[in-house]
């Protein structure tokens, strides 16, 4: 039998995918047809590619040794800082936002027919439909403000906060959100990608402003170098991983109403791309951060003595922290990626320090209808992010601010019956600094500190798995 060319042969190939779609097409309306049926059931990445090469045996009596295919991992992590300004007496919209999303994929391979070492064309894509329990999105660190309105004046709207990725529901990317391609010829060198779609969680019945979210998805797009080369990905797949930083950045100007200022969306920012090239050895570590942060920027208490001499008290108060998260890295031929990690602990303990108990009785009472000295139990089991870099980690923690509010009450007659009152805190210098850390990743390392701001810290990183 006269061997077929590649042409020939691909195009026979694709028809299997063709047919499965006519098949859809034609089945009885009372049998629903899923044209990814096997596809699913076959919970593998690879399994159009060898359905294209097992068409092409069966009806050619040929194979197809120049196309391959291999399984993939890939991790995306979005971190994009977006702000829409508006005209008065609508403020801006702004939002900051980490988001990682895991999925299946897979790479195939075409060679020329002739040159079996010469690559004609990749392409690679994901998530694989075989898969869709694998599937996971997950907003690592979440801060927005935004409008949310019911109608069209600022009458009808309220200023709407998110500081947690509780805040927010996520509808995973469906087959093939990502897609990159490669051509010998150069005709098709190119990658793209859309997140998953991004839900503000109380934002019904109101409808949120058209604003940081006028999309409810990001979307990257590049070309030629700016994509993925065959270099790249020929020496990821000997490397066992690769990994590629993408810039994003988005401007948009928008005609306001009435002869207003124009409306203006920025988008920038960067997506991580991971890609992990069959078998990984999974690493299990958990870290745990001590810390100790005290505020003494709070005015003094002050009053009039027995001899009507005014006097001052000073009054601080002293953060401690206690942060621990499990990590989970994948380790390949010749590095390691930070694969996923769940914060196990965290909380934030005030203590008011103060040398004159006879004088005045201190305690801690609400901030803001949040009890600042309680556990910060809303934050447990919520995803932690990272990323290694050679044989260091750094751990993405989440903002979020020290904050306790003091009320002390006058226990003698002559200090008067004012209470004093203030809030401590309401930085996040703690947490901040802790996710620009970098840990040499060594089984047992201890790394004590203090920053520039006076938090004192101690981390230790310990290996389980």
């Amino acid at each position: 039998m006269k061997s077929k060319s590649l042409a020939q042969l691909l195009s026979a190939a694709v028809c299997l995918s063709v047919l499965l779609s006519a098949t859809a097409h034609v089945a009885d309306k009372q049998q629903a047809f899923d044209p990814h049926e096997g596809w699913v059931k076959s919970k593998d990445p690879c399994y159009l590619t060898k359905q294209q090469k097992k068409y092409a045996k069966q009806t050619f009596g040929v194979d197809m040794p120049y196309m391959t295919c291999i399984p993939l991992k890939i991790t995306l992590d979005w971190k994009v800082e977006v702000e829409y300004q508006r005209h008065p007496p609508f403020g801006n919209d702004q939002m900051s936002l980490y988001m990682r999303e895991q999925y299946p994929a897979y790479l195939e391979l075409v060679y020329d027919q002739q040159k079996r070492d010469v690559l004609d064309h990749f392409r690679i894509a994901g998530p694989a439909p075989c898969c869709p329990g694998e599937v996971m999105a997950d907003i690592v660190n979440a801060r927005a403000a935004f409008w949310v309105c019911d109608g069209h004046t600022i009458r009808d709207c309220d200023r709407a906060t998110a500081s947690s990725a509780m805040d927010f529901d996520l509808t995973t990317p469906e087959d093939s959100a990502l897609v990159f391609k490669w051509s010998r010829d150069g005709l098709s060198c190119e990658g793209e990608a859309f997140s998953s779609r991004i839900q503000y969680r109380d934002n019904p019945p109101k409808k949120m402003l058209a604003g940081i979210l006028w999309e409810n998805y990001f979307k990257l797009k590049v070309n030629g170098a700016d994509s993925l080369t065959w270099e790249e990905v020929r020496q990821g797949i000997e490397d066992e991983s690769l990994y590629k930083a993408f810039p994003l950045q988005n401007r948009a100007v928008f005609p306001s109403p009435k002869g207003n200022l124009d409306h203006t969306y920025s988008m920038k920012g960067e997506v991580e791309l991971y890609i992990s090239f069959g078998e990984t050895v999974e690493e299990i570590w958990t870290v745990t951060i001590e810390g100790r942060e005290r505020d003494e920027t709070g005015p003094p208490i002050t009053y009039k003595d027995l001899d009507k001499t005014t006097k001052e008290l000073p009054i601080d108060v002293q953060f401690d922290w206690l942060a621990q998260g499990r990590l989970t890295l994948r380790k390949a031929k010749k590095a390691r990626f930070y694969d996923s990690g769940t914060i196990t602990k965290f909380s934030q303990s005030p203590k008011i320090i103060f040398s004159h108990p006879e004088l005045y009785g201190c305690d801690l009472t609400y901030c803001k209808g949040i009890k600042a000295f309680e556990t910060i139990s809303i934050l447990e089991g919520s995803p932690l992010g990272g990323e290694v870099q050679g044989e260091s980690l750094r751990v993405a923690w989440p903002a979020y601010p020290s904050q306790a509010c003091v009320v002390c009450s006058p226990l003698k007659t002559y200090l008067g019956k004012v209470s004093y009152r203030h809030e401590f805190g309401g930085g996040d210098v703690f947490t901040k600094r802790m996710a620009e850390m970098w840990l040499p990743l060594k089984d047992g390392q201890v790394k004590t500190g203090t920053t520039l701001e006076g938090v004192e810290y101690k981390i230790t990183l310990k290996k389980i798995k």
